[in-house]
């Protein structure tokens, strides 16, 4: 945040500095006087309106996502881990508030039937290779999440040194395409569940649960 203040009144400096020179050429030292003053009093009205608002961003922004489903989940994140940590997340893709301030979280996927370095579109080559090959039936083929294996997940979450285990409800199209338990919930909430020497759960809500990776 110092150096985002640091960058914006630099910026604004050079930019009235620049407007200054210009619009001082060729004329008389009065009038000189007054638009330097002038543009002075603005910069400075300018450098704190915009600082003020960053102060105000950065301390309220997340307050802002109460309303949303995952919204108090999103702050708990927040408020709880001041330091950068690694997110696994499952259930969702809408995952941008687990990045948390200034993009200080990494988030990702983690494969429960794969090599932990295998992207969504690995999947997809891999099954194109197969001897038999046909066309999925919808847009959202299931090879990602087919044959899940624990043993292979809990080793992908080492690998990839997670700390929390993010899970959400399932909705839209992955109701109806992916396995649940009987609140919604994908295999990995029932996984941590069964396993409290691996994880425990530091948050709950009818839509979330957030289990920190016991190391």
């Amino acid at each position: 945040m110092i150096m985002e203040k640091a960058s914006i009144s630099i910026g604004l400096f050079l930019t009235t500095y620049i407007l200054i020179y210009f619009l001082t050429r060729g004329i008389s030292q009065q009038s000189k006087t007054k638009i330097i003053l002038s543009s002075i009093f603005i910069l400075i009205f300018l450098t704190f309106g915009i600082n003020s608002a960053l102060n105000y961003y950065g301390q309220n922004k997340y307050k802002w996502y109460l309303g949303n489903s995952q919204g108090k989940a999103w702050w708990y994140l927040e408020k709880n881990f001041k330091e950068g940590i690694n997110i696994a997340y499952s259930g969702t893709n809408v995952i941008y508030g687990l990045f948390g301030s200034k993009l200080k979280n990494n988030v990702f996927y983690v494969s429960l039937n794969s090599d932990y370095k295998w992207g969504f579109h690995d999947y997809d080559n891999a099954e194109k290779k197969k001897n038999g090959y046909m066309m999925p039936p919808h847009d959202k083929p299931q090879y990602f999440r087919t044959n899940p294996n624990f043993k292979l997940w809990v080793k992908n979450l080492r690998n990839t040194q997670t700390d929390i285990l993010y899970v959400t409800k399932l909705y839209g199209m992955e109701k109806f395409l992916m396995w649940q338990d009987k609140e919604g919930f994908p295999i990995e909430r029932k996984w941590a569940d069964e396993n409290p020497k691996l994880f425990r759960i530091i948050y709950a809500d009818d839509f979330v649960k957030i289990y920190k990776l016991l190391k």
